[in-house]
């Protein structure tokens, strides 16, 4: 792939992955907030509105330059950093560009959503098995979980392929 093609390739995943996630983060901010949770596929899922300040090993408790530091700007400049990687390394497969893109976009839209609303990140999918309530995330996180499982494919196809 050229610079060019990585280049918009990149920006149009990013993109997509802030409007997707931000977009969702609204709809769900406005009529969730007061609202009971939402449950679909026989309760396996649940929609409910949960305002994430870092909860990650208990830094939420910690001072508010140290979240700061980890949930805004160490994200930021490692977004930043997938960014310049993925436009400037030649040889990178589609596949490789769109992976880095995604955990890129997703990690965006997670800071800019804390930037918004005063260091809390919206989580509202819920994956519940009772009695557990598994993991509660947002389409960011999506993302970037996707973007790694495409990683760890790429891997995993380059290890066998040897």
């Amino acid at each position: 792939m050229s610079t060019v093609h990585r280049t918009a390739l990149t920006i149009c995943i990013v993109c997509l992955c802030i409007g997707a996630d931000l977009g969702s983060k609204a709809v769900v901010r406005a009529t969730l907030v007061d609202a009971p949770a939402r449950y679909y596929l026989n309760g396996w899922l649940r929609l409910s509105h949960w305002e994430n300040a870092g909860t990650v090993m208990s830094l939420d408790d910690s001072p508010r330059a140290l979240r700061c530091w980890a949930f805004m700007i160490g994200p930021a400049i490692f977004a930043a950093a997938v960014i310049a990687f993925i436009v400037l390394r030649a040889g990178l497969t589609p596949t490789g560009v769109a992976a880095g893109s995604l955990i890129a976009g997703g990690t965006l839209s997670n800071v800019i959503d804390r930037l918004l609303h005063e260091g809390r990140a919206l989580d509202f999918i819920n994956i519940v098995m009772t009695p557990l309530h598994l993991m509660i995330f947002n389409l960011a996180d999506v993302s970037i979980a996707l973007g790694m499982i495409m990683l760890l494919y790429l891997a995993l196809r380059r290890t066998v392929a040897r």
